[in-house]
């Protein structure tokens, strides 16, 4: 799901910040419709080691939120919150 969610936000969203060196990456960003916002935070390292941090709200209320290592995707992630609702039916599933 948290893979989903970047990639979601990836097309649809706005950057707030991002950052390039020979040796590693940042890359924040933000999506807000209507009482849905998305909020995502990525590093990674040329060693190939990252961390990521994602967080949804609905209606100002944090409905998911996760962090975890990120390469060139998310992984081993842990969700510190997850309520289930109809957020989660504006997020398509990519295609494997």
């Amino acid at each position: 799901m948290v893979n989903d969610c970047l990639h979601f936000v990836d097309k649809k969203g706005r950057v707030i910040s991002k950052s390039s060196t020979k040796v590693n990456r940042h890359l924040e960003m933000k999506y807000e419709a209507d009482d849905l916002a998305f909020h995502f935070n990525a590093y990674c390292h040329f060693m190939g080691n990252g961390s990521c941090y994602l967080q949804v709200k609905k209606d100002e209320a944090v409905v998911f939120e996760a962090n975890g290592s990120f390469t060139i995707a998310a992984w081993g992630m842990k969700a510190e919150t997850y309520q289930p609702g109809d957020w989660e039916r504006i997020i398509p599933p990519r295609r494997q």
